[in-house]
């Protein structure tokens, strides 16, 4: 990866972007299978996470689902494979999120943004644990390598891990029963109704995700739902280098900033804060690098290649989308792909958006996977002005019902929409 660290030169204001043209180019660019290869080369898993910038992973059904949506030439085991044939990697990068990145995008992301939280999650750890040593009438089990000494106790504890993954993979749970030593607990909230004890250990491992030391592989008993993964060492993996010294932040957000418009551009300014979880200043010095445009209601930026870049109206689309897919996701002003009266049956409290239908680059509708495997879904059209585009969503449920096949999962964060289809 070459990483250009001269400053950006400021970029002139350009022409105006109507809600329509942005529709058109989310299309394009995120909703169909994006495909230019012959047909001898289709695309691939990590084609599709580079072109999203990454795909939230914090529900593993989400990633394949995200995935099936644009490569319907794969299966469920093909995708499986390639998710862990080394071409992609999960970190936790923008907002805290678990996502699946390209290496190449996974370096950038984790010097745009994990050093920077990652850094503050160990100083948080050190404080759980001399909390353990302000308390003396604690019982420290015989057996255990107590944390009297916190920092010490942290890389007496990733080296024990790295040991331990030197020969392969490993799941938290057999980690743990290998490093007994290191089982100490904590108290994260002490007198608090919403208090909860974990490992230590577990927390280490976590610091060492952030870390990019190690990495979640294949999830443990090789269930595509399963969120429970093994651990592996990254200098393990051929041709992967995800903490890279010579690649300071700004730099990183820079270029970040740019993938990110790449793909989702034109945003507004306080899309991509809100996409990056950046600091103001942090964004506004990353989006210097971009170029300013006019949409409809404000500023927004958009890649300086893309500035006049032509945008053919696509033919209909439609598509069924996952709970958090990224280009439901992909920005916070969201008024010119959904209905603000339609966004409190589409999202929950904390903002996740759930699983969607998509017709010709707006949100419409939703739908879920019924405990029998049925796709119950309904769309949001008061005029009725969609009926014709019922067949075009029968053939979708058709074919993702053909994916999931006997697999049946349920919507880690339901939406008021998806109760009522489950109701």
């Amino acid at each position: 990866m070459v990483i250009d660290g001269s400053p950006p030169r400021p970029q002139p204001a350009s022409a105006q972007w109507s809600d329509e043209h942005r529709r058109t180019r989310l299309t394009q660019r995120l909703l169909p299978a994006p495909d230019d290869r012959p047909d001898d080369q289709p695309a691939m898993v990590a084609d599709i996470a580079r072109r999203l910038i990454g795909l939230h992973a914090s529900d593993p059904v989400t990633v394949y689902l995200t995935l099936a949506a644009r490569l319907p030439h794969l299966s469920v085991d093909e995708i499986f494979h390639q998710l862990h044939d080394g071409s992609t990697i999960r970190h936790h990068a923008m907002r805290r999120t678990l996502w699946v990145f390209d290496a190449e995008t996974a370096a950038l992301a984790h010097a745009s943004s994990t050093r920077k939280f990652g850094a503050a999650e160990h100083r948080r750890f050190i404080t759980f644990l001399d909390r353990l040593n302000d308390e003396p009438d604690l019982e420290r089990p015989e057996g255990v390598d107590w944390p009297d000494k916190p920092e010490e106790w942290i890389e007496r504890a990733k080296s024990a891990v790295l040991e331990e993954l030197a020969d392969g993979p490993l799941p938290t749970r057999e980690l743990g029963q290998r490093l007994p030593r290191f089982r100490v607990l904590l108290d994260l909230a002490p007198g608090k109704n919403y208090s909860a004890t974990v490992s230590a250990l577990n927390r280490v491992l976590m610091l060492m995700g952030f870390d990019a030391t190690i990495t979640r592989m294949e999830p443990a008993g090789g269930s595509w739902i399963n969120s429970h993964y093994a651990w592996m060492r990254t200098d393990q993996m051929s041709d992967t280098v995800i903490d890279r010294p010579d690649l300071d932040a700004r730099t990183a957000q820079r270029h970040m900033v740019l993938r990110y418009l790449e793909g989702y551009g034109p945003a507004t300014e306080e899309d991509a804060r809100w996409w990056t979880g950046w600091t103001a200043t942090a964004t506004r010095r990353a989006l210097e690098a971009a170029t300013e445009v006019s949409l409809h209601g404000g500023a927004g930026y958009v890649h300086p290649d893309h500035v006049d870049l032509p945008v053919n109206r696509p033919g209909a689309s439609v598509a069924l989308l996952p709970a958090l897919d990224p280009a439901t996701m992909g920005w916070k002003e969201r008024d010119w792909y959904l209905d603000p009266a339609l966004a409190s049956k589409l999202f929950d409290t904390n903002g996740n958006g759930g699983p969607t239908i998509w017709i010709d680059g707006r949100i419409v509708g939703g739908w879920v996977q019924c405990p029998d495997g049925e796709i119950a879904w309904r769309l949001l059209d008061n005029d009725g002005t969609l009926r014709h585009r019922v067949p075009a969503i029968d053939q979708e449920v058709a074919r993702l019902q053909e994916f999931l096949g006997d697999s049946r999962f349920k919507v880690r964060f339901p939406t008021p929409l998806v109760k009522e289809l489950l109701s």
